[in-house]
């Protein structure tokens, strides 16, 4: 029994004997490998003249391999010494170093832009600063109304003044709505109706059959939407009142036009002034139905994969449905229990309230007190909806609105905002620009093809 377990630590030797052979032949390779790298790297090395004058002195090297290695090596040193000397390699040096230096300047610059940025957004959300830009909001539009009252008293100038304001409210608003992905908006019919009434002024002057189409899209449907959907008179919101700009000028243009025209512009047909149901009904609604298919089109086929990836675009359709506030009449179906499909309810709603408002627009067209009181009534409207913007939620929540955001510093706000800048997109893109053109290219020139037309047809 001892001697077994004596003989044991002998067995374990005699087992690990192998193993320790096996390691010390590893060594010996890796030091052969460690001493065949560093020969390579000493062979890769430029020879030096001195230690040729060592190796011929000790007789290691002949005469004629010393004469063609030092020939060799003098060749390099002359090749090194041209390109130190060399106005390419200078250029070369300078550009890296300028290069450098520009960087390192442009990083600087960066960083100033940024740290100013900072500073400008933190004084944009002082009370002082907000305040100063509601009552500059104000003024202006104040102003805009006073101007638009001056004009009246000569109609004529009128479409002038709108076409001046239309383009920059206009790009102020696609930039402004892309930042907040809120761009697919620019699709409604609202902004369908400025098109037309450009395609009039400027094209179709002396065409009193468009102007026929014009007038009843403009006053019936669009200033119909005052009232629908609440646009209201507030002076200082800016995107409030470019909303209300672009619907109820379209109607005042053509009251102007329509009452009170110029030579360069053929509103009647004959004398009296008639029109026709098919001039004030079917032709503006075969109009309107091309545009719900474009919009369709856009949305539903063309960009699906580009809506579906991103939610936070927002759109008519998901406006509608949206799950904080549906519309209410998509709310009191769905209390209801009536399930339809969403586009197809939204379809259905605006094509009934496109109809509606176009049958008062044949009376309109024809009796300048029956428009008036039109205009007068949408007018009044937007009155109340901004009396009742300022009164009830703009007295109450204001003050609230500055404490929040000079409370914008806290870190739980400065969250919040990353969030939100997250779900933010940049200013439009070249990509953006590119979309927009290849749709809205096409879609005008069918535009233009499909009212020559309806002229030819109601002719």
């Amino acid at each position: 029994m001892a001697d077994a377990v004596h003989n044991e630590p002998e067995a374990d030797i005699r087992a690990y004997e192998p193993q320790a052979a096996d390691a010390q032949h590893l060594h010996d390779e890796s030091e052969e490998q460690h001493h065949k790298s560093q020969n390579d790297s000493n062979a890769t090395q430029p020879e030096r003249a001195e230690d040729l004058a060592l190796q011929i002195a000790s007789g290691k090297v002949s005469k004629k391999s010393f004469f063609e290695r030092f020939t060799v090596l003098w060749a390099q040193r002359k090749m090194i010494d041209k390109l130190k000397t060399s106005p390419h390699v200078k250029r070369a040096t300078e550009f890296v170093g300028s290069g450098t230096n520009k960087l390192r300047e442009r990083l600087i610059n960066q960083q100033y832009i940024d740290k100013k940025k900072k500073e400008l957004k933190e004084k944009m959300n002082m009370p002082p600063f907000v305040r100063t830009i509601d009552k500059l909001g104000f003024m202006m539009g104040i102003l805009l109304m006073l101007v638009t009252e001056a004009l009246l008293t000569k109609p004529n100038a009128m479409y002038q003044f709108y076409t001046v304001l239309m383009f920059p409210l206009m790009v102020f608003r696609f930039a402004s709505y892309h930042r907040m992905k809120w761009h697919y908006f620019m699709l409604d019919f609202c902004y369908y109706c400025q098109i037309l009434l450009l395609f009039f002024i400027y094209w179709h002057s002396s065409n009193p059959i468009y102007f026929q189409f014009v007038f009843c899209l403009s006053n019936g449907p669009l200033a119909g939407a005052i009232v629908m959907w609440k646009n209201s008179l507030v002076f200082h919101d800016i995107d409030k009142m470019i909303s209300l700009f672009i619907h109820i000028y379209p109607p005042i243009v053509t009251y102007c036009l329509r009452w009170w025209h110029s030579d360069s512009f053929v509103v009647c047909r004959d004398a009296d002034c008639s029109i026709s149901w098919t001039a004030s009904f079917w032709m503006p609604l075969m109009l309107y139905s091309f545009w719900q298919a474009l919009y369709i089109f856009k949305t539903e086929l063309m960009d699906k994969k580009k809506l579906d990836s991103d939610a936070n675009i927002m759109t008519s359709l998901r406006w509608f449905i949206r799950e904080d506030k549906p519309h209410p009449i998509y709310k009191a179906l769905l209390v209801k229990g009536i399930r339809i499909k969403p586009l197809v309810l939204l379809v259905l709603i605006q094509f009934t309230y496109t109809m509606l408002t176009l049958i008062p627009m044949h009376f309109a067209y024809q009796n300048f007190y029956v428009h008036s009181a039109v205009l007068f009534f949408v007018f009044c409207a937007c009155t109340w909806y901004g009396a009742t913007f300022y009164f009830e939620v703009f007295s109450e929540s204001y003050s609230k609105r500055l404490s929040t955001r000079l409370k914008s510093g806290t870190s739980e706000a400065k969250e919040k905002a990353k969030e939100k800048e997250k779900a933010k997109k940049g200013l439009p893109t070249k990509n953006s620009f590119l979309s927009f053109c290849s749709f809205f290219v096409p879609a005008l020139t069918i535009l233009y093809f499909l009212i020559e037309r309806a002229l030819a047809f109601a002719t």
